[in-house]
């Protein structure tokens, strides 16, 4: 019983961060219009990274400086290690990412995948997977990504309509 309360528990955190997530995302869209507008990811990753990194980075020093410690323990400093990589790449990666459109010009970029600039006329199509986010594509490929929950998506939909581009959704077209 108190595994299925537990299941029940962290679904409805994880309804609950979903939904505070997307209304955050529309409330910054309402300054936004269909010619000039940005997509941006959630602070979120951005303010656990920065918890994950000042918690673990804290843990190495105190590791590191304090006088019983263990400093050969080489699976502990390696655990401690992926936890400080993993909160650096959240920090940077959410703050790094950002598709712009001004106009017609949509100027996009990642941390690992290209960065550049488009055309709206160079978009062929977007697929909208589970309509949770949405693939853009051009003649080259996949331009980029964007998810529900970052803001400008609910813009981006409405400008992709605006320029005739086919929206697939998994079983029919939008």
């Amino acid at each position: 019983m108190d595994i299925v309360i537990g299941v029940i528990v962290n679904a409805v955190f994880l309804v609950v961060l979903i939904g505070g997530l997307v209304i955050w995302a529309r409330i910054r869209e309402r300054k936004m219009t269909t010619e000039a507008f940005t997509i941006r990811k959630p602070l979120l990753p951005a303010y656990a990274g920065t918890i994950i990194i000042a918690f673990f980075g804290f843990l190495l020093f105190a590791l590191l400086i304090g006088p019983e410690a263990d400093r050969g323990d080489p699976v502990l400093l390696l655990v401690i290690a992926a936890f400080l990589l993993a909160g650096i790449f959240m920090l940077v990666d959410t703050v790094y990412w950002k598709v712009s459109v001004d106009k017609n010009q949509i100027t996009y970029r990642s941390l690992f995948r290209k960065s550049g600039t488009a055309e709206f006329g160079d978009i062929i199509h977007a697929k909208e997977v589970k309509r949770m986010r949405m693939n853009v594509y051009t003649r080259n490929g996949k331009l980029f990504t964007a998810a529900v929950t970052y803001a400008g998506y609910r813009i981006l939909t409405e400008r992709l309509k605006q320029e005739n581009v086919t929206i697939e959704i998994q079983g029919g077209i939008l």
